[in-house]
């Protein structure tokens, strides 16, 4: 290699020095970072060595290294705001499900305490309609005593007995006893309604809680003697007009009471369900009757009646008397059944009803072969 080739040799790398401090100079001011080596420059393995044909030749550092690095570190700072983005999704996600967990637990405490809640209540109704009852027998036996008293009194005056002031006083007593009487039987009933006020408030409480505003619908599978089937969606009156009724019912079918339960009657224009089995494979009625007890559902504590939801034709009403049983009137009930309440009406499965009242009976009552009710279940949205 001759000597002005020599030179323009280590002109070039000088050249190629500045560009690489120029290059480093602008990547360190772009991007902030502090690297312990340099950008990689020309070098002669061995610039003393001017004899032409030497085998010794410059080692160039490419510079496509320097770049891939760069794009790596944008690479890495890329990943690491990704990674934060989803840091950020999951704990958020953990939040809302905690959040979703501590409601959900509140909701069951809640409904639990109103379940305690309604028992004492159902006690104490129970023991205010006893006294009611044993105060009305009281008055039926004042007012007996008192009419059979002032008989006497009429006849021994007939007699011309001299002892008919004392009867008069008599008299008078139990006149005063008897409005003593109906007074408490008064305040026995203003108890009586503000209990039952207090079961219908828990009863829309509960009811909210668990089903939700508004009406219901329920699904009832029937089967006939025949074996073959057929079902019965019934939709509920609005929770806030029947409470008390309303939520009884949704509770009987959600805890499946009616389950293997039937049909026994048909008479007086209705047809009558009650906890007795179909047939003798599920179970007696003894036990469906404890298990309706031990439920808190063996039927309304009260005739809850509201006139704006009569007994018409293919509504559902309780039968009454503390008794778990229903009925559907198959025909315009409303003078008939004014009182008992009437909670929900068949909304399809119309031809099913006029099925059952085809079913035969035995001294046009009661069904020959009970119709059975496989299933009875909450339709939730």
């Amino acid at each position: 290699m001759t000597k002005s080739t020599t030179q323009a040799l280590h002109e070039r790398l000088d050249e190629d020095d500045k560009k690489h401090r120029y290059q480093l100079s602008t990547w360190k001011r772009l991007t902030g970072a502090k690297p312990e080596t340099q950008l990689p420059r020309w070098v002669v393995a061995n610039p003393q060595d001017d004899t032409e044909g030497s085998s010794t030749s410059p080692i160039i550092a490419p510079k496509a290294r320097t770049r891939s690095t760069i794009v790596f570190t944008a690479r890495k700072r890329k990943s690491s705001i990704w990674s934060l983005v989803l840091f950020a999704i999951i704990s958020i996600g953990m939040t809302i499900y905690w959040h979703l967990s501590v409601s959900h637990q509140t909701i069951v405490g809640q409904v639990e305490a109103m379940m305690k809640v309604r028992k004492l209540i159902n006690v104490k109704l129970r023991s205010a309609e006893k006294d009611v009852k044993m105060l009305s027998r009281e008055v039926a036996s004042s007012v007996a005593i008192f009419e059979k008293q002032f008989q006497e009194r009429r006849q021994a005056q007939d007699e011309g007995r001299d002892d008919f002031l004392v009867a008069f006083a008599e008299v008078q007593k139990a006149r005063d006893d008897l409005d003593n009487l109906k007074k408490h039987i008064l305040d026995h009933h203003e108890m009586s309604e503000a209990l039952q006020d207090t079961v219908r408030d828990f009863s829309l409480q509960a009811g909210l809680a668990k089903y939700g505003p508004g009406s219901h619908k329920l699904r009832i599978d029937l089967i006939f003697p025949d074996k073959s089937e057929g079902s019965l969606i019934i939709e509920t009156a609005d929770l806030s007009l029947m409470p008390h009724s309303v939520f009884t019912f949704l509770e009987m079918a959600d805890y499946g009471l009616w389950d293997g339960c039937s049909f026994v009657m048909n008479a007086m224009h209705v047809i009558k369900a009650s906890p007795v089995p179909y047939d003798d494979s599920h179970f007696t009625s003894m036990e469906r009757a404890r298990t309706f007890s031990e439920t808190g559902l063996n039927g309304p504590k009260f005739n809850e009646y509201n006139e704006k939801y009569p007994h018409e034709q293919y509504t559902l009403g309780f039968a009454g008397g503390n008794s778990p049983s229903w009925y559907i009137n198959t025909q315009d009930n409303v003078d008939i059944h004014a009182g008992d309440p009437a909670f929900a009406r068949v909304v399809e499965g119309q031809d099913v009803v006029e099925k059952l009242e085809r079913q035969p009976t035995q001294n046009g009552i009661w069904f020959r072969q009970r119709i059975g009710i496989k299933e009875a279940r909450v339709l939730r949205p």
